[in-house]
């Protein structure tokens, strides 16, 4: 009987054993997707990335840390839906994620909810007063409403803060170009490019200033350099084209919008751009 009974003792030890050891290695595991999901994303691979880190969360669903990676990765690729689903739930996980809250903030800002916006921006700076991001974006709305002084504020707030903000150069740029002050304004967005890895945001804002001060050719420049970063982006093609015919350069306006076709023969949107220009120029 004691012998069974010691028996017991140990199979149930045992078994308590091999379900640490199995939480362990789950742990393990999701550890190690996370981190080549990481390595992945600062390489720019950001399909990849989300694999990876989908593979972490299904071992951990509450790991904040890859969701509001998980929601960058999305972001990169324009998945704008995923991003704010993955941003919300790594504030489920943990509220006080401040870098989480701003980006659903980013979001809200640009599907035209500013309020909302407002609200996160103002959730995170309740608790830090300098979070450069949460500054920025009440920058932003500050400058939907047409504050522009508290938007000059907020952003040379942020700007000291963090002096290679994306966002905060951005804000910065507009202010500038707003004001008519097109010189600083290039200057700023060249500078953010620099330190910022090429980024898509700030070139396209560079392209339109220079188009809106008469520079084609260096607007042109812009936009073919956005072109190569997302060939199938069709506002992109349809600004080059439009800077072609403005400059009076017809058939390379053409050959843009045929090179679009040709790359993407299902896509409508390519084909509508292409008659239309040829109705209006031809």
């Amino acid at each position: 009987m004691i012998a069974n009974t010691q028996g017991r003792k140990w199979i149930a030890l045992l078994t308590t054993l091999l379900l640490l050891w199995g939480c362990g290695a789950a742990e393990h595991r999701a550890a190690a997707y996370y981190e080549k999901g990481k390595q992945l994303f600062e390489a720019g691979d950001y399909v990849k990335a989300q694999l990876e880190l989908k593979n972490a969360l299904q071992i951990t669903p509450k790991h904040a840390e890859a969701l509001y990676l998980l929601g960058l990765s999305a972001e990169k690729t324009k998945q704008w839906q995923t991003a704010f689903s993955a941003y919300t739930q790594a504030l489920s996980v943990n509220p006080e994620h401040a870098d989480a809250r701003v980006r659903r903030g980013n979001l809200y800002l640009m599907t035209r909810v500013p309020e909302k916006a407002l609200e996160e921006a103002k959730t995170v700076l309740e608790k830090t007063p300098e979070h450069p991001g949460a500054l920025v974006l009440r920058g932003f709305v500050a400058l939907q409403n047409h504050q522009l002084a508290n938007a000059r504020e907020d952003v040379q707030q942020a700007l000291a803060k963090d002096p290679r903000h994306e966002y905060a150069l951005l804000l910065s740029a507009w202010l500038y170009a707003k004001a008519g002050k097109t010189d600083l304004a290039i200057e700023t967005l060249k500078t953010g490019i620099d330190s910022n890895q090429g980024s898509e945001r700030l070139l396209q804002m560079l392209g339109n200033v220079y188009a809106q001060s008469g520079e084609d050719r260096h607007a042109a420049d812009i936009f073919r350099q956005l072109i190569s970063l997302d060939p199938d982006n069709v506002v992109y093609r349809t600004r080059l084209a439009a800077l072609y015919a403005r400059s009076g350069h017809i058939g390379d306006a053409e050959q843009v919008l045929r090179d679009a076709v040709e790359r993407e023969s299902t896509q409508t949107a390519h084909k509508l751009n292409l008659v239309n220009f040829i109705k209006a120029h031809r």
